[in-house]
């Protein structure tokens, strides 16, 4: 899997600007040269990661998606939990739907897009709506 992992790593770095995994504790071997810098990365991996998630990680970046082994690993409990009805918000909103349009496929009125948009607002600590799609991102409520 290592050698597999290096011929992948070889082929990110070779040349072309592409999508980027930064491995920040992960040494391959003795080839320092294959580990990729950190900059404008499409995806991160803990030190503790398998090497099959590795390999799969590198194969989803060269794709020019992005991976990380955080999502979802942060998403609260308890009262500050979104519910089902705002996750449905949020999922409306990285679509980039006005408050109206929500409104319409919900079967709910503007004001209460509104109140169930504040209540993700809060519940996120956020104060926009590209922050809330972020955080929903980051939390794992959304999927990319």
């Amino acid at each position: 899997v290592q050698e597999g992992a290096e011929l992948l790593l070889g082929e990110l770095v070779s040349g072309d600007p592409i999508p980027t995994l930064v491995l920040p504790f992960l040494l391959l071997s003795d080839r320092r040269d294959l580990v990729l810098e950190p900059g404008p990365g499409r995806g991160l991996l803990a030190r503790q990661s398998e090497d099959e998630a590795v390999l799969a990680a590198l194969r989803a970046v060269r794709a020019g998606l992005w991976v990380s082994d955080r999502f979802g690993q942060a998403r609260p409990d308890g009262p500050d939990a979104l519910t089902a009805r705002e996750i449905e918000v949020l999922e409306l909103l990285a679509e980039g739907l006005a408050n109206k349009q929500l409104a319409e496929i919900l079967g709910i009125s503007e004001n209460t897009v509104k109140f169930h948009l504040s209540s993700v607002f809060s519940k996120l600590a956020v104060s926009s709506r590209t922050e809330a799609v972020t955080a929903g991102i980051r939390l794992g409520y959304l999927l990319v």
